[in-house]
């Protein structure tokens, strides 16, 4: 893609936080607003930051009893919401970094990006408050079934004998 495709596009997935949310087939920026947080960059980010190469010491993998459902009725379970949240912040600050076409990361702190998490976390906040508890709970938990699906299915490839 060229600089201004890539500004264009960039610039198109900021708005309404599409970056979170399933996109249509093709090549442009259509958002399926009954999707969010169903994006393949939401799963690629969710590994990165807590289901890391490192396997099984990996917080998300060390502490995957703590993730419970919120429904009675459905054992499956959900990654906190500040988990989301920050998948959320790292999702909107890589993209920040592309926001002139070419890659030029900024500072990734707390002082930086507060504002950008607690912005995601009244976002999932009304995602929560117009669903209803159910809605709500396949969303949390398919953002979060998916990386560990993806961690499981991994678990019996052998790592150090693959070909450099």
């Amino acid at each position: 893609r060229t600089i201004n495709e890539i500004k264009a596009r960039v610039a198109a997935l900021k708005v309404k936080c599409c970056y979170l949310f399933a996109l249509a087939p093709g090549d442009g920026v259509q958002c399926i607003a009954a999707k969010p947080f169903k994006h393949p960059m939401v799963v690629i980010a969710f590994r990165a930051a807590f289901f890391s190469s490192t396997g099984p010491t990996s917080i998300g993998t060390e502490y995957a009893h703590e993730l419970v459902s919120s429904v009675d009725s459905d054992d499956d379970p959900e990654v906190p919401l500040s988990m989301l949240a920050m998948v959320g912040t790292i999702i909107s600050y890589v993209l920040d970094g592309w926001s002139t076409g070419l890659y030029s990361p900024g500072k990734f702190h707390v002082e930086t990006l507060s504002g950008t998490y607690e912005g995601m976390l009244s976002f999932i906040e009304v995602i929560r408050s117009r669903t209803n508890d159910a809605k709500f709970h396949r969303m949390d938990h398919t953002a979060q079934s998916t990386v560990v699906t993806a961690q499981e299915d991994a678990a019996d490839i052998d790592f150090d004998h693959m070909e450099e």
